[in-house]
């Protein structure tokens, strides 16, 4: 699984176009940013609250399991000269290793 992290300051079509990009198998999102959502194409949604909490007792138990570091970990956005926005994948080896994304517990 890799997440894609969208703006959500993003225009609908910017927006539908980052979706388009990597074509999720699920969204999850606030209530708010519902409607922005109903203009994209037609994906599952999952709304943080409620709906979420319900969905997070009734999933099955999940085992971690050793990921090559290279591996997309997450998708991030940035601008590009065509003004749409491209998709950057970061690795787990840069999310783990890069100290700003760090927490170091005592």
């Amino acid at each position: 699984m890799i997440v894609a992290c969208l703006n959500w300051r993003l225009l609908a079509a910017e927006l539908r176009h980052c979706v388009t990009l990597v074509s999720p198998r699920l969204i999850i999102t606030e209530l708010d940013l519902q409607e922005l959502l109903d203009q994209t194409p037609n994906i599952p949604t999952l709304t943080l609250g409620r709906e979420y909490e319900d969905a997070l007792t009734q999933a099955p138990h999940f085992t971690p399991f050793p990921q090559d570091p290279e591996n997309g970990l997450v998708i991030l956005y940035t601008s590009g000269t065509t003004g749409l926005p491209k998709g950057a994948v970061l690795s787990h080896r840069a999310i783990t290793l890069c100290p700003r994304f760090c927490a170091v517990a005592p």
